[in-house]
């Protein structure tokens, strides 16, 4: 990343997200220890509520926006290759691309 202005805008987005992590972070918590949700029946209940698909989608892409923010800076601190930075950054991007995918259709199966 270069620039003082793009690694600003990394560094605040990175606070930023780490900080709308935390009321989600407490949600999910009490949210899973609060109720009897070790049986699927009552998880797929639960998770198929309206506002609960919301606060999940929002925890997923807030986790998963923060953790790619985390590992461009993990990348570019220990990977100083250019050949080796660029594959190991999308390597990251497909991971997380996936894992987004994976929540996203866990999300959908527990809807329906």
């Amino acid at each position: 990343m270069s620039g003082s202005g793009a690694a600003r805008r990394h560094w605040w987005l990175e606070r930023i997200t780490s900080v709308a992590l935390i009321p989600l972070s407490v949600w999910l918590i009490y949210s899973l220890g609060s109720g009897s949700l070790a049986e699927l029946a009552h998880f797929g209940q639960w998770v198929g509520q309206g506002d609960t698909v919301l606060w999940l989608g929002l925890f997923f892409l807030a986790s998963l926006y923060h953790a790619k923010l985390g590992l461009e800076v993990i990348i570019d601190d220990y990977v100083s290759n250019p050949g080796w930075n660029r594959s190991v950054h999308r390597l990251a991007q497909l991971i997380l691309l996936l894992s987004l995918v994976a929540a996203s259709a866990g999300l959908l199966y527990f809807l329906t």
